[in-house]
Order: structure tokens, then sequence, then C-alpha cells
């Protein structure tokens, strides 16, 4: 079954708090509210704005910015920044059905395509 990994749940985290935020936040006060590692926080950070998610400005006034695209991706669009694949059913490599399994190439395209088909149906704003 698919399981979000932790930078897509902390990024979430992190556009929750700065979704009502009118100007830039320092990544220090992201850090403190939301009580996650300030290292990993930079990474996704850097991943977000990399992506057209939010925005950064350098300096004394500086930290991130949500950007109103944002609210507008949908939910397939964000997990895919750091999902390395996004499949309702992955099968393991090491199973070892593998070779006599009949199943799995139907049921993980059937289910993934109406798995991904919800998850652009939903926008990031719906889930802040």
């Amino acid at each position: 079954m698919f399981k979000i990994s932790k930078q897509s749940d902390y990024g979430l985290l992190f556009l929750g708090y700065l979704k009502d935020k009118k100007d830039y936040i320092a990544l220090s006060e992201i850090v403190e509210k939301v009580k996650l590692p300030k290292r990993f926080l930079a990474r996704i950070a850097s991943l977000l704005v990399k992506n057209g998610i939010i925005k950064s400005f350098e300096g004394k006034k500086g930290g991130y910015q949500i950007i109103n695209k944002a609210l507008r991706t949908n939910l397939y669009d964000y997990l895919s920044i750091f999902e390395k694949k996004l499949s309702f059913l992955p099968c393991s490599d090491e199973c070892r059905c593998q070779k006599s399994c009949c199943h799995k190439d139907f049921l993980q395209e059937k289910l993934d395509k109406v798995f991904i088909n919800s998850l652009k149906k939903i926008k990031i704003k719906n889930i802040l």
C-alpha cells in the first residue's frame, strides 16, 4: 500500500504553517513552531523552492513565503516532488512470487490509474 515519506509529510506541515502568512517567515521560526529538524526542513524547503511551491528571500527580513500557485497545485504533483514512485500497490523486486504472479500487472495498472486520478483531483489548499 502507498505510504508517504517524511519529506512529503513534513513539507505539508511546512506549507500549512506558511499558508496564512503574508510576510516572509524565517526558517528558525518555522522550525520552532512545527518542531521539526532544521537541516531536514531546509532540504525540504529547497525542493519546494526549486519546484515553484514556495519562494525564498535572503537577508535579515528574509525567509519563505508560499506562492498562490501552490494552493492550486494538486496532490499528485506535490507528492511527485518527494516520492520516487507513486503507486498504490508497489510490488517488491525481491518478491519470490514475481515470476509466477499473474495479477500484479493488472492490479498495478488499474489501481494506479484510479489512485493517480484521485490524487490529481485533490488540491493542496484542501489539505492545509
